[in-house]
């Protein structure tokens, strides 16, 4: 059985070409980095789906993975079937960690070598974007719309004196991984 490889690049272009396909009209920055040891890519968007929606399309992709409770690094491997491609790792619960092995290469299965190392997904909000977040949570009670501003970096701030504004910050984090905006 023979390997085929596909470098960094055209991992990029393929996960551009799904991501564009599903988000029409979503502008995606997709940047490969190369470095000792390894390498990953990342990719930056404004507004539209969430950082799961997208990392659900392109996780695939991935060729490392981490187990923070051994501080381990592992591989995941690729192979292609029917024109699918699907994924495989021995995980590290060999060496006690808690990542359980999955999948395995098939018979007629053709492995498939890609080297991302790990991929980033990185949505920002538009000023409208911050707009519809902070208008749901008025509309659910969280706020009122005297309680925050824009600020002159792009950003927003809740009013210290009348809001809990670390409470405030958790709500508008959460409010953005649930709206596709």
């Amino acid at each position: 059985m023979t390997t085929k490889y596909i470098d960094r690049a055209e991992v990029a272009r393929l996960m551009k070409k799904e991501l564009t396909a599903k988000y029409a009209g979503v502008s995606f920055s997709i940047k490969s980095k190369t470095y000792s040891g390894g390498g990953s890519i990342t990719i930056k968007w404004t507004d539209g789906p969430t950082e799961k929606q997208v990392e659900q399309i392109v996780s695939k992709f991935e060729s490392r993975g981490f187990d923070g409770s051994i501080d381990m690094e592992y591989i995941i491997r690729h192979y292609i079937k029917a024109g699918k491609l699907y994924t495989y790792s021995t995980g590290t619960e060999g060496s006690r960690g808690s990542v359980p092995a999955w999948g395995k290469l098939p018979e007629g299965a053709e492995e498939i070598h890609i080297n991302t190392g790990y991929v980033f997904c990185n949505r920002t909000l538009s000023r409208e974007a911050i707009q519809a977040v902070m208008d749901n949570m008025i509309e659910r009670g969280y706020l009122r719309p005297e309680q925050w501003h824009y600020t002159e970096y792009g950003g927003y701030d809740f009013d210290p004196a009348t809001t809990d504004d670390r409470f405030l910050s958790r709500v508008f984090y959460q409010t953005t991984l649930e709206m596709t905006l």
